[in-house]
């Protein structure tokens, strides 16, 4: 399986869901007071995770935000969603507070040049779904899918796990759908690229599916909502 490295800019795609699948664990009572502490740090460090110019964000996006701890490592993330208002293209940002009690933006070894790239190779979480998960080693891996389209010219649908491990993103590709011509021409890729037969890939997408074993809900607030209530609701809803 290929792994890509990835930035913490996430793009356009379609989220799956797992209705059936158990909730991430609830905290305990012992790390209740760190997880005030850090939802505290989070408000207070708003100027560096809330929507700004710099993000060159055009006046046609909304902004969402959530807050979670997708890595399980006990250091907080907020997310940063933006979507445009009339189609399916979103970019999602990445901030985890630091062990000083801080927040910084999670890097990546990935900067690519082509802005075309940057906006469309990046599964996004959903707006309104639960997102399923699979832990395996200690790493939590989310079942994400990057849908690209281009029209009725082609679209690309790419399933893949995303993870954050040591302060990265990562996102292992399992296989694709390249539709073409209105879905007329359709072909099918594993996740190293290589083409395989429609059989191939519908056992590699049912392995895909069937990997979940957990489920976790989002909880998204407008930028307009940007107080402590709405940042500890958030995160008690990834909890649970």
């Amino acid at each position: 399986m290929k792994k890509k490295i990835i930035t913490a800019v996430l793009t356009a795609s379609v989220l799956l869901s797992f209705a059936s699948c158990d909730s991430a664990p609830a905290e305990t009572s012992e790390s209740a007071n760190e997880y005030e502490r850090q939802l505290q740090t989070i408000y207070d460090n708003v100027d560096v995770w809330r929507l700004s110019d710099e993000d060159n964000v055009g006046p046609d996006w909304l902004c969402f935000y959530a807050i979670t701890d997708l890595d399980r490592d006990g250091y907080l993330e907020v997310l940063k969603r933006t979507l445009y208002n009339n189609g399916p293209n979103t970019q999602l940002w990445i901030y985890e507070v630091t062990e000083d009690g801080g927040i910084t933006a999670l890097e990546s070894d990935l900067e690519d040049p082509d802005s075309d790239y940057r906006t469309t190779h990046y599964p996004e979480f959903s707006i309104d779904r639960p997102t399923a998960y699979y832990e395996e080693g200690g790493v939590y891996r989310y079942l994400l899918c990057d849908c690209i389209s281009y029209g009725v010219a082609c679209v690309y649908d790419h399933y893949g796990y995303l993870s954050i491990q040591d302060d990265r993103i990562y996102y292992d590709f399992v296989c694709t759908e390249l539709a073409e011509d209105a879905g007329n021409l359709v072909t099918y890729y594993d996740g190293e690229s290589n083409m395989i037969s429609e059989a191939e890939y519908e056992a590699l997408h049912d392995e895909y599916i069937s990997s979940a074993d957990g489920e976790v809900m989002i909880e998204w607030f407008l930028d307009s909502e940007i107080d402590m209530d709405h940042i500890a609701e958030s995160y008690s809803s990834f909890a649970g």
